[in-house]
């Protein structure tokens, strides 16, 4: 392990090589352009200023340094081990996670510290406004344990079968034995991409073939490692697995402190924070952004009207964005930018604050984002006119003090927009079309506007197109450099690793926890915070370690019951009685649980002319009731809200949104054109 002092001639020998490299650095990179990947994040970059050469030489004498029986761990805080990356295995998985910068935790005489004797490193991606995250890691974890590991030859074997997948070995048949490390290092330019996600081993392991020299101790170990993330293991063998603790534990204030001081010494360039809007070079830097932050914070949160609350200042650009100063500082951290980088704000914000815009054009400039800038090919964004006025005036985080069932569909959040369809936003918008024209308005027809009722979806392609929506959004608000876009994608991902039948198996309690804790981030997101929750990082690395087993406390009952078939039950204030032949009928005490969409739509046939039946309606679109609702034993009727029969022996249920859809497919014809629809005589 070198000293400070020859770590600084290093560095400085390698400052006067830069220039003459950077022509070998592209043909190295345009050699292995298949296989390695291209530095894209902020630390990926910086690291990448030093040659691969000098990062293999790095990766070596941190492996020499583990590898001493008798080492000082101490002395990872006394050079610059930044490029020397390693990597760590997520447990029961094939996935690696990249770590970097690593420390090692001391304390004062006489003081207890939650770090002392624990390996520090940072993870991720990050800067002075967006730190990498740290964790904090058992020293044990850098003592040499021997597993049984699949031999490269056996490897090979079963990789060249084309249709292997994870896990590619099981332990108890396996009789090689190697000596590795639960950190290994490895070259950082192997794994840039692994600074943004975690990576799949096989992947990694092909990176590592196209190198050479890999008959170094170093290259051995790592290879050997590789594999190993690629074996399913028994509860207590020896394996390469980090401990479940590792990812699930959220830094303590100590270790956040250790991760500043360390971005600040090994990444300056990263670590300086940005002036204010304003402030000139050479002068005194402006004041702190998370001041001015909070500034504005109190000032939105003041109720009272008081001549004294704080004031803002509009900033220079005030013209061009139409923002205060406070108001860019928040859309600056919505799109993932530092002060000083205003030109790279998507440029609709730029459109909309147009001279003399009108609302109509706002909107159009709004809804045409939303459209062309779709990060999940599929997943449309639409939104009703009520929230397209709140995008408009840019009020992402509702009033509301607290997170409740009835809160929850408030503001931006996912459930506000993840669950909308067109047909839904369609009745939406008739709605407050009604009560914009309207010449009096009742409490109840506010309510039945503003507070939409959050769900979950009963089926995992709808949760996984809810997911996918809601980060449309950002992405098309806030670009992809969006902090919490680039969270949601990561759960996306993790997410879209499982297998169909997994998914199926989720429960309704598991989906609307993950909903809930994704809209807890979004709140704590659009309140100017940009720190990851412990409860969403604790979901996605159980959701990446394929846990699915994911609950959250204060998830209301209500969300997440599952919906039990009960027949006529559904009827709002009906009740059951059975006819002489024991068929299940009801009696009209209450309106019936129709589906939204049949009933908005089919009754505009009945509205333009009321003595239609539904044979009708279905003869007039060549088909027939039995087609059209497969479930025989289900009223059609019942399911527009129409059935009128006290003695009625179908089965009073709403449509499914499944049945819902292929019923306004099949009577299309008469929906756009009901003036056609002939009377067929029959009763």
């Amino acid at each position: 392990m070198p000293n400070a002092d020859e770590n600084e001639n290093a560095a400085a020998e390698g400052d006067n090589r830069v220039a003459a490299d950077d022509e070998q650095e592209e043909d190295d990179f345009g050699n292995f352009g298949t296989f390695l990947p291209a530095p894209t994040s902020a630390i990926a970059k910086e690291i990448h200023k030093v040659i691969m050469a000098e990062q293999r030489i790095n990766t070596t004498q941190l492996f020499t340094f583990l590898s001493d029986a008798d080492k000082d761990l101490s002395q990872l805080n006394a050079v610059d081990n930044k490029q020397a990356a390693c990597i760590i295995n997520i447990p029961q998985t094939d996935q690696i996670r990249v770590i970097h910068s690593l420390g090692f935790g001391t304390s004062p005489i006489g003081e207890v510290s939650l770090v002392a004797n624990k390996i520090l490193a940072f993870t991720g991606d990050g800067d002075a406004a967006n730190p990498p995250s740290v964790m904090v890691l058992p020293k044990d974890m850098v003592e040499a344990v021997n597993c049984l590991i699949p031999t490269r030859a056996e490897f090979d074997t079963k990789l060249n079968e084309g249709n292997a997948v994870y896990p590619y070995f099981k332990n108890a048949n396996l009789a090689n034995t190697s000596s590795i490390f639960k950190i290994m290092p490895i070259p950082a330019f192997v794994v840039y991409d692994g600074f943004e996600k975690d990576l799949d081993a096989v992947t990694v392991y092909k990176r590592i073939l196209a190198l050479d020299n890999l008959e170094e101790p170093a290259m051995i170990a790592l290879l050997a490692f590789l594999r190993g993330c690629m074996t399913a293991r028994n509860k207590n063998d020896p394996s390469t697995y980090a401990a479940n603790q590792v990812f699930m534990a959220a830094p303590s204030p100590t270790a956040r402190g250790w991760g500043m001081q360390k971005l600040a010494s090994s990444f300056p360039a990263l670590a300086t924070r940005p002036t204010m809007p304003g402030t000139m070079p050479g002068t005194a830097p402006g004041p702190d952004p998370n001041v001015a932050l909070m500034t504005a914070l109190l000032k939105s949160w003041d109720r009272d009207g008081k001549k004294d609350a704080p004031t803002t200042t509009k900033p220079e650009n005030d013209d061009k964005y139409g923002m205060s100063n406070s108001e860019l500082t928040l859309m600056l951290l919505f799109c993932g930018l530092n002060e000083g980088e205003e030109n790279l704000l998507p440029a609709y914000l730029e459109l909309m604050n147009e001279k003399n815009a009108s609302d109509s054009r706002k909107e159009q400039i709004l809804l045409s984002q939303l459209k062309n800038h779709e990060f999940y090919e599929g997943a449309k964004v639409y939104v009703s006119k009520m929230l397209l006025k709140l995008l408009k005036k840019r009020k992402y985080l509702s009033e509301d003090p607290e997170l409740t069932f009835r809160t929850a569909a408030n503001g931006v959040t996912l459930f506000s927009v993840g669950h909308q369809d067109l047909d839904e936003v369609a009745a939406i918008n008739e709605l407050f079309d009604q009560l914009a024209e309207a010449t009096m308005v009742m409490p109840s027809d506010i309510s039945k506007l503003g507070k939409m009722t959050a769900t979950v979806p009963d089926n995992a392609a709808d949760f996984m197109m809810n997911l996918r929506v809601f980060a449309n959004l950002l992405h098309a608000l806030f670009t992809c450099t969006c902090p919490l876009f680039k969270q949601l994608k990561e759960l996306i991902k993790a997410l879209a690793n499982y297998n169909p039948n997994a998914l199926k198996q989720m429960t309704k309690k598991t989906r609307g926890s993950i909903l809930w804790i994704v809209t807890l981030q979004t709140r704590h997101f659009f309140r100017g915070e940009i720190s990851i929750l412990a409860e969403f990082q604790h979901m996605k690395n159980k959701l990446i370690a394929r846990d699915p087993l994911i609950y959250h406390a204060e998830v209301p009952d209500i969300l997440i019951e599952e919906k039990k078939f009960t027949g006529d039950k559904r009827l709002l204030g009906g009740e059951e009685k059975k006819d002489d032949g024991g068929h299940v009928g009801k009696k009209q005490k209450g309106a019936i649980v129709h589906h939204l969409f049949m009933k908005h739509f089919i009754n505009g046939i009945w509205r333009q002319n009321p003595a239609l039946i539904m044979r009708d309606i279905t003869s007039h679109c060549n088909t027939s009731v039995p087609t059209i609702v497969q479930d025989h034993r289900a009223c059609l009727l019942a399911m527009f809200g129409r059935c009128k029969n006290p003695t009625c022996t179908k089965i009073h249920r709403a449509a499914t949104d499944k049945e819902a859809k292929f019923v306004c497919e099949t009577l299309e014809k008469a929906i756009k054109n009901p003036e056609d629809i002939k009377k067929t005589g029959a009763s």
